[in-house]
């Protein structure tokens, strides 16, 4: 559900091929176009928000998913369809979109032929810290490590490695928080939020998705505060499988040594 609508560039495109076709709708498109239009699209009408103000625009991507899940139980596959919602902030507004995607799985058969689950995408600092709320209506959460870490930490992701660059520089970050999560800052607000899902809901899957899905030092602070999925680019996954199965095996050890230490106590 990833929409932008922001340049004036692209109304100017937008005028030019209408005008071109001679299309007579032109006025109509020109008047939605600027409607849609924005300065700040990262942080506007897109994800979930946009699914929510038109939730026209989501209903043909879901309908292409629940048929094309159909078909494949037509050939003898049983597919799971994840459904992820993007920019949600709030129990709410993920229910109102949910309940567009279970219309649709009405509409199409498929609520009573295929399983499917609805999860939060949690990029969002609100989100982040109202998942008692959120793990009761999603099957499962993910988080959007990049989204996060821009908003909690108020730096673009697009362009601001120079100020990066120099509070790396100065210490003011141990390393750039895009590469490796700022476990002060992002990592602690994840573990709240985990353990504030996992008390709503002790079983709720939970994962982490975006550049730090592969980042050795990321993916060992994610084992021990309870990410248990990563999702990151095929080329990648080899990397974050190694690293997952280092952080396995680190916090094995660890669990080992105290429980050691701990029979010593008993034993003295």
């Amino acid at each position: 559900f990833f929409f932008f609508f922001s340049s004036r560039r692209r109304h100017t495109r937008c005028r030019e091929v209408s005008w071109a076709r001679r299309c007579v709708q032109e006025t109509g498109i020109i008047s939605q176009h600027a409607k849609l239009a924005q300065y700040n699209p990262s942080l506007g009408l897109r994800g979930s928000r946009l699914a929510v103000v038109y939730p026209e625009f989501i209903q043909f991507e879901v309908k292409s998913i629940f048929i094309a899940a159909l078909e494949a139980v037509e050939e003898g596959i049983t597919p799971l369809p994840c459904i992820e919602l993007p920019m949600i902030s709030s129990a709410k507004e993920f229910t109102i979109v949910k309940k567009v995607i279970t219309e649709i799985a009405i509409e199409t058969g498929a609520q009573d032929k295929i399983k499917f689950q609805v999860g939060a995408l949690i990029e969002i600092p609100r989100a982040a810290l109202t998942t008692n709320e959120l793990a009761k209506v999603a099957d499962f959460l993910q988080f959007g490590s990049n989204d996060l870490t821009q908003m909690t930490c108020g730096f673009s992701h697009e362009d601001s490695q120079l100020i990066i660059d120099k509070y790396v520089e100065n210490g003011v970050y141990f390393k750039d928080p895009f590469v490796s999560l700022d476990e002060c800052g992002v990592g602690h607000l994840m573990k709240i939020s985990i353990n504030q899902a996992k008390q709503a809901k002790k079983n709720i899957s939970i994962g982490i998705s975006g550049s730090h899905a592969y980042d050795p030092a990321s993916i060992n602070l994610c084992q021990k505060i309870g990410v248990t999925e990563l999702s990151c680019l095929s080329n990648r996954v080899p990397m974050a499988k190694i690293a997952a199965a280092q952080a396995a095996l680190a916090a094995e050890k660890s669990s080992q040594l105290h429980m050691e230490q701990y029979l010593s106590l008993i034993h003295i």
